[in-house]
């Protein structure tokens, strides 16, 4: 069962594994996936001035790579409602 988690996609870890390979291969441009990937960290990026959003920079891991990069101000509300953070699984 699924109750608890949110609808962003997260997975109980007890049931999934990590795609390993799949941050190469969508460094690669490997769109045709639907990868299981670790957050491994979740850094808040301070607005400049004139900007009205806080950035967040996620570091996430397949298992066997890791990546970087920054989430979409239109998804910042899973960070702040705490769905999203690090070693969450989706």
């Amino acid at each position: 069962k699924t109750k608890g988690l949110p609808a962003i996609g997260r997975r109980r870890v007890d049931t999934m594994e990590l795609t390993k390979g799949s941050i190469m291969r969508a460094y690669n441009s490997d769109t045709n996936q639907q990868p299981i990937v670790q957050v491994l960290d979740v850094k808040k990026m301070t607005a400049k001035a004139g900007s009205s959003s806080d950035r967040y920079r996620l570091v996430i891991s397949d298992g066997e790579f890791y990546q970087q990069g920054m989430l979409a101000t239109q998804k910042n509300h899973l960070i702040e409602s705490g769905d999203l953070k690090s070693f969450t699984v989706i």
